[in-house]
């Protein structure tokens, strides 16, 4: 043991050796930390990890991003329950149909204080948080953090939700639609449901004319394209089809039954719907403004709510939707057996194979089955 001058090395030795080690720390530290998922890193990690349906893309984002406003875009490991718990309470009491300016500038605590006459149904509550959910489960998977705080949490029930519940248009209700201004004379294209001599011919006066001769959703008729509008042997039908002629993004269906040949009904070829249909620009049956048919489905779905409201058929359970109810009902009384109507709508699967060689009679099966239906109120 040298405790002369090779002493005081030794000491500088060991002091240098801890230097070493806290510098390390700190590297480990530091890269421990840069490893750290946030939860925006999150939600771009699970939108990149699973092929979600186009329309579902904005919700997945919009249940991280209402956590963020929430708490902050916090790490992972830092969101508890109580985070979760807190958005499901705000969720439930945030209000459907409100002043879209006047909520964007209030803080979402504020949001969910105020008592409101319409809020989120538990059933979108769910929906969102699941999406959460789903990011956690690939965040503990992938060791970003220990546990899911969204598991186990009850979404629970809401007096003010919106009730989804829809009816089918009467014979009163499509008689006052259909002599209303949209479709007789309005005052011109920004006043659609004031009477005048101004005729309009676009979407938004043939989507619901299309839509109860046909049964079909309004998403799926946003995306028709002129392409889709075909006929064979005689008979002109619209082909319902996840396929883009337009070499794009393939188109959404709500099932993957739902692609079907749907024959066009004698009254829609009488009012110039294949002109209409063919003389398009964009390759879209219907032009709009919208960049999207999914934001043009969107859209004129609260566009058309509006509409009904201001010719007077404000009651709630008629919506856009209740057309594909009201062709449903018009097969049932023109005795269209269940599995014809259901296939006429894609709520089942059809057996391609079976038309094989019969197609032409199949065709004209269907299309004198559209024929046949006839609605008292027009």
């Amino acid at each position: 043991l040298d405790l002369g001058g090779g002493g005081e090395k030794d000491d500088r030795s060991d002091d240098t050796n801890v230097v070493a080690l806290d510098i390390r720390s700190s590297a480990e530290k530091r890269g421990k930390l840069s490893n750290e998922k946030t939860l925006s890193e999150l939600r771009d990690a699970l939108l990149k990890a699973r092929e979600y349906k186009l329309k579902t893309v904005p919700d997945v984002r919009r249940s991280f991003d209402l956590l963020i406003k929430l708490h902050g875009d916090l790490t992972l490991r830092a969101v508890t329950r109580g985070h979760i718990r807190e958005l499901r309470d705000v969720l439930l009491r945030y209000p459907v149909g409100g002043p879209a300016t006047k909520l964007k500038q209030m803080d979402l605590r504020e949001i969910g204080r105020q008592k409101w006459g319409r809020t989120i149904s538990p059933v979108t509550v769910g929906k969102l948080l699941g999406f959460v959910s789903q990011g956690f489960r690939l965040a503990v998977s992938e060791g970003w953090c220990e546990e899911n705080p969204r598991s186990g949490l009850i979404v629970g029930q809401s007096k003010t939700a919106l009730k989804t519940e829809r009816s089918d248009f009467q014979d009163h209700h499509l008689k006052k639609l259909f002599l209303s201004p949209l479709f007789t004379g309005c005052l011109d294209g920004q006043h659609a449901s004031d009477i005048g001599n101004y005729r309009i011919f676009d979407h938004r006066y043939w989507l619901p004319i299309l839509a109860l001769y046909t049964g079909a959703r309004l998403g799926e008729l946003a995306q028709l394209e002129a392409s889709d509008v075909k006929q064979e042997n005689g008979i002109w039908f619209l082909n319902i089809t996840k396929i883009s002629a337009k070499n794009k993004n393939k188109k959404s269906l709500k099932t993957k039954h739902s692609e079907r040949s749907v024959p066009i009904h004698k009254d829609l070829i009488s009012l110039g719907f294949l002109g209409y249909a063919k003389s398009s620009r964009t390759g879209y049956v219907f032009e709009s403004r919208y960049e999207t048919p999914r934001k043009l489905s969107h859209e004129y779905s609260k566009w058309f709510g509006r509409y009904l409201t201001a010719i007077g058929l404000d009651d709630r359970e008629l919506v856009f939707h209740s057309f594909r109810h009201t062709f449903k009902t018009a097969c049932r009384f023109a005795n269209v057996p269940d599995e014809i109507h259901d296939e006429l709508t894609g709520h089942r699967p059809v057996n391609v194979g079976g038309w094989y060689g019969e197609r032409k009679r199949r065709l004209e099966y269907l299309s004198e089955v559209i024929d046949g239906l006839i609605f008292d109120g027009l």
